[in-house]
């Protein structure tokens, strides 16, 4: 029994150094992605998406129902960034999710939009996943779920979507994508206490609806980092209406319908 135990220690101990050491890892200097990335990308994400809508129909939204775009483009423009790079994408699908993905492409669940109470929220979660587009945690995190896909590309086809929107970023890109949200908000004059605001709705809701919040399951620590994003809003700070409350209402409605 002895013998054993000290085995599965010397297992155990393996495992989590080889863990630690793909964490650690800067996948996009050592392979060079800057160079050879953006076409790889763009066959993964578009892999992703198709296998994604194999189980949940996009959503088309017109211009007066369309406010994931108009999140998306004030944040975008007023941090600099250029909006048309990043692909917005709305599938229907009840549960509460949205998720980054290869290619420049943010995936929001239709759950997710009925989950959210206001559009301020709705804008920190959109501003969460930019960051991990701009901040390389989608190109990082793709390399090392190859890599521990292994080689065979049957497996890669039949588990690559899956692992992407199961599967979590580490804690340091989480906390960086917390807190440059939390600039990217006060810059386009969104209000940033909405995201706060869901984070506090979901531990309320946790032991409730424990199995539908998947983006809370692959973003773990929700009163911890509530905390913590609430610390770097100033006492201070300019905002503005993400959108009216009519197109807010009108959106909310034209998404519940199609489901």
């Amino acid at each position: 029994m002895k013998k054993l135990l000290v085995q599965l220690l010397i297992v155990l101990s393996l495992f989590l150094g080889v863990w630690y050491l793909l964490s650690q890892i800067d996948y996009v200097r050592i392979f060079q992605i800057e160079k050879f990335n953006k076409f790889n990308e763009q066959k993964f994400g578009k892999f992703i998406y198709d296998n994604l809508r194999k189980e949940s129909a996009e959503v088309k939204l017109d211009s007066g129902t369309d406010v994931p775009g108009v999140i998306e483009k004030r944040i975008c423009q007023m941090n600099g960034l250029n909006p048309d790079s990043i692909k917005i994408h709305v599938l229907q699908n009840p549960e509460v999710n949205a998720v980054s993905i290869p290619g420049h492409q943010i995936i929001i669940y239709t759950g997710l939009i009925d989950y959210c109470k206001t559009p301020e929220e709705l804008a920190g979660i959109m501003a969460h996943e930019t960051v991990h587009i701009t901040h390389n945690h989608v190109t990082k995190k793709m390399m090392r779920n190859l890599l521990l896909l292994g080689t065979s590309q049957s497996r890669v086809a039949s588990e690559l979507a899956k692992d992407f929107v199961a599967t979590a970023f580490d804690r340091d890109q989480e906390a960086d994508a917390d807190a440059t949200a939390i600039r990217y908000l006060l810059k386009a004059k969104i209000n940033p206490s909405g995201f706060v605001d869901f984070f506090v709705q979901y531990s309320k809701d946790k032991d409730r609806l424990p199995k539908a919040l998947v983006w809370i399951s692959t973003h773990p620590d929700t009163e911890k980092r509530a905390e913590n994003v609430r610390k770097l809003i100033p006492a201070r700070f300019d905002s503005q209406s993400v959108v009216s409350k009519i197109k807010w209402a009108d959106f909310k409605k034209a998404v519940s319908h199609i489901e």
